[in-house]
C-alpha cells in the first residue's frame, strides 16, 4: 500500500485523507502549517462590522474563511453576504465559502491563479475591495488591482507557523517508506523541508496543488514535481492516482 504524506493544517487534512483512502492508499498525516490569527482578530472584527463600506471581498485561501468564521461565531455576528460581492481564487475556496457562509454567488476566474483572478474580476469604477490574507501571502493580486487604480485594502488575517504533531515522517523517509507527498501551498513545501531535516526527501515524488506550491517545490530542489492543469484538490489527487497506475503497469 502506497504511503502518501499530507501536509495541510490539522483542520483541513481530513478531506484529503478520505480521498487517499478511497484510492486504496495510506494517508500519512503530517501537518506542516498552523494558522495563528490571535494577533489580528480585533482588526478583522472591525472590518467585518464595516463590511457594508466595501463592494467586494476576495478570498485567496481557505484559511482566511476559517479565520473569519471563527470571529463571526465568537462574536455572534450576522453577516448578510447578499449585500457584498464575493470572489474566490479557485473552486476549493468557492466550495468552502458556499458551505460555511451559504454565499449564493461567488466569482472565480477561468484559470485558477492570482493573476487571472485580478485580470478577470468584473469590477466597476469606484468600487472598493477588501482582501484578507496571511501575513506572508503573495501581494501580486493587490498590486495588480492597484495598478488599475482600483481601491483595495489588504488586511492581515493570520500568521502561518510550522505545523506540529502527525506521524514520524522523518523516520519513514530514512526507511524509504514514503511513496509520495501532497503540497497545497508554498508554505507546506518549505515547512515540510524544515520538519524533515536532515532527512533527504528530494527524490520522493511530490504533487502540488497550484503554481505557488509547484514553484516552491522546484526551488527547494525536489526532483520529481507534478502539477495538474487545474489547481484543484481533486485534480491533484487524480494526478497522483494516475501516476501510481502508470508506475504499476511498467
Amino acid at each position: 500500500m502506497n504511503n502518501v504524506v499530507i501536509t495541510r493544517s490539522k483542520n483541513q487534512i481530513l478531506d484529503i485523507s478520505e480521498m487517499i483512502t478511497q484510492l486504496g492508499m495510506n494517508p500519512v498525516e503530517f501537518p506542516c502549517i498552523e494558522i495563528d490569527s490571535s494577533s489580528y482578530k480585533d482588526s478583522l472584527y472591525v472590518e467585518l462590522t464595516n463590511l457594508n463600506t466595501y463592494d467586494w471581498i476576495l478570498f485567496t485561501s481557505r484559511n482566511t474563511i476559517q479565520v473569519l468564521n471563527e470571529i463571526i461565531l465568537e462574536n455572534q455576528m450576522d453577516i448578510d453576504w447578499k449585500k457584498i460581492k464575493v470572489g474566490a481564487v479557485g473552486p476549493e475556496t468557492k466550495k468552502m465559502l458556499i458551505n460555511i457562509f451559504d454565499v449564493e454567488h461567488v466569482f472565480t476566474p477561468k484559470i485558477f491563479n492570482v493573476k487571472s483572478f485580478a485580470d478577470e474580476l468584473p469590477i466597476m469604477p469606484e468600487e472598493k475591495i477588501l482582501i484578507p490574507q496571511s501575513k506572508i501571502a503573495d501581494s501580486s493580486i493587490v498590486n495588480n488591482l492597484q495598478e488599475k487604480d482600483i481601491l483595495v485594502k489588504k488586511i492581515i488575517a493570520y500568521d502561518l507557523k510550522v505545523g506540529t504533531e502527525g506521524e514520524n515522517v522523518p523516520k519513514m523517509l530514512k526507511e524509504n517508506t514514503v511513496d509520495a507527498v501532497i503540497f497545497t501551498s508554498g508554505s507546506t513545501v518549505t515547512n515540510f523541508v524544515k520538519r524533515t531535516y536532515p532527512e533527504d526527501s528530494k527524490n520522493t515524488p511530490v504533487f502540488c496543488m497550484g503554481e505557488t506550491a509547484y514553484n516552491e517545490a522546484l526551488k527547494e530542489g525536489f526532483n520529481f514535481v507534478f502539477k495538474p492543469d487545474k489547481s484543484t484538490l481533486i485534480d491533484t489527487v487524480n494526478l497522483l492516482r494516475d501516476y501510481f497506475i502508470e508506475a504499476s503497469s511498467e
